[in-house]
């Protein structure tokens, strides 16, 4: 009898004279130990391979990368295209699909979840490789993917939680991420953060995240891109999403970008910002109510007020423009005219009004040693004092000659008399008739005790104008002190 052909082959023709005749299996092919097979069909493709088939012949392929299952077996054998699991089978990732002619498989898509690869380079676009094919699943934990069918699977930015498709949840609550292409790009975070995108100056998807502002550094809007810095006038000490906290009271800070309250700077010494916070400028503190600034471009100093400025209330007047002090009944304008520099140094007390002596030093005068704090206008007593050059002169006793209102005016105790001045004095010349010139005092000149006195007993001064009074002439006399002339002597 004829011998039926031996395993992994086949014989179509019938009449085979030889077992030359029986055609072997295609390559990666056989036929399961079976003999006698009349037809190509029933050669079946080894485990990692599929059956490529048209009308006339059968080729093994390779089982694409995608369609490979945990045992090695290929999925695409069978027209269900699972793999056998141990709860059972499980249909593999994708579409897979192949012309009229059963050729090879193609990848069409993939689900959510997996990158689509056909190309060695592990993209879909590339060079087509057909044992490349596959769905490649992101990682549930570090990966995303927002189109599987283009895109790649992606590295999940620091500021997302990612779950291996296009589903994320936001780290910090309140950022604003967008798709840009195949990425998820972030626009803006909440307030107190800012967008780091950068890394080594370059765009990196992958560092994307919300960082709160360090040090120094701020941002108050609803939505934030960036950080910037304090504001002059405040602080923040350590990074954190809370905002730059105003410098406290008596400080000032003037640059911006603070990193501690130590960077407030005190006011001067003696000075204040009434309480007030977050001051930019030592303008803005304010001298105690006892001194007054002396400012220039870049400081201010607080002077102990001079005494002619100081009000009665201890405030210095020095400290308003109109260096007025308060009284019950209103408003009054110190003594003096008071000036400084250009660059709003110290002042200095440059004239006084009548009645007023000018005082620069600590002896009470206008042309000794200055001092600052003893400049006044001092008032002359508008009884007993008088004062003829307000800038140069003191306040000068009244003589007894005269009655004194404190400034340069004056009134005769002797109607007559004759006064004049004599640098800072007034002297008397001359007395009318009757008098006699008084201006001594122990034997020296006493401006204070100046005055026209009577003559006494004996004497008399009979010219119109009186210097001294002479001894009665002889063959007459006066018994009694007077302005009257001597008596002759009786018959």
């Amino acid at each position: 009898a004829c011998s039926p052909c031996p395993p992994d082959t086949f014989e179509a023709a019938g009449g085979a004279t030889s077992a030359n005749d029986c055609q072997a299996c295609p390559l990666n092919s056989n036929t399961r130990a079976r003999r006698g097979q009349v037809s190509f069909l029933a050669c079946e493709c080894d485990e990692r391979f599929y059956a490529a088939t048209t009308a006339t012949s059968v080729s093994c392929v390779t089982c694409p990368r995608g369609a490979v299952c945990g045992d090695g077996n290929c999925a695409l054998r069978g027209a269900n295209q699972t793999c056998e699991r141990t709860e059972g089978a499980e249909r593999i990732a994708g579409v897979w699909s192949r012309g009229s002619e059963e050729e090879r498989f193609v990848l069409e898509e993939c689900g959510a979840g997996y990158s689509l690869v056909r190309s060695a380079d592990g993209t879909a676009s590339g060079l087509f490789d057909h044992d490349a094919q596959e769905c490649r699943k992101c990682s549930e934990q570090t990966e995303y993917i927002i189109n599987p069918n283009g895109d790649q699977c992606q590295k999940c930015p620091r500021g997302l939680e990612c779950f291996g498709n296009d589903a994320f949840r936001p780290q910090v609550a309140g950022s604003t991420w967008e798709v840009n292409g195949s990425l998820f790009v972030l626009r803006g975070c909440p307030q107190g953060y800012s967008v780091l995108s950068e890394d080594g100056g370059e765009f990196s998807a992958e560092v994307q995240r919300c960082v709160p502002c360090p040090a120094g550094f701020e941002c108050i809007t609803e939505t934030c891109q960036e950080c910037r810095r304090c504001l002059p006038g405040s602080f923040k000490d350590v990074g954190g999403t809370q905002a730059c906290s105003p410098c406290p009271p008596d400080t000032f800070e003037a640059a911006g970008g603070a990193t501690s309250a130590n960077d407030c700077q005190a006011c001067p010494l003696n000075s204040n910002t009434r309480a007030r916070r977050g001051q930019v400028s030592f303008l803005a503190c304010e001298c105690d109510e006892r001194f007054y600034a002396a400012t220039t471009a870049t400081s201010v100093s607080c002077v102990t007020c001079p005494r002619g400025a100081v009000c009665g209330d201890g405030n210095c007047a020095l400290r308003g423009a109109n260096q007025t002090c308060e009284r019950t009944e209103g408003a009054e304008r110190i003594a003096g005219v008071w000036s400084r520099g250009s660059e709003e140094e110290r002042f200095v007390l440059e004239e006084c009004g009548a009645g007023y002596s000018l005082v620069r030093s600590a002896d009470g005068t206008a042309s000794g040693l200055f001092d600052h704090d003893a400049q006044e206008c001092r008032k002359c007593s508008e009884q007993t004092e008088y004062i003829i050059n307000p800038n140069g002169d003191q306040c000068q006793k009244c003589p007894r000659g005269l009655e004194c209102f404190g400034n340069d005016a004056f009134r005769p105790q002797v109607a007559g008399s004759t006064w004049e001045v004599n640098g800072s004095l007034f002297v008397l010349r001359g007395c009318p008739q009757g008098y006699s010139v008084l201006s001594e005092d122990g034997g020296e000149f006493s401006a204070e005790v100046q005055r026209c006195v009577p003559c006494p007993a004996g004497f008399e001064c009979i010219t119109e104008t009186c210097q001294e009074c002479r001894r009665c002439l002889p063959g007459s006399f006066k018994d009694v002190g007077g302005t009257q002339a001597c008596s002759p002597c009786p018959p």
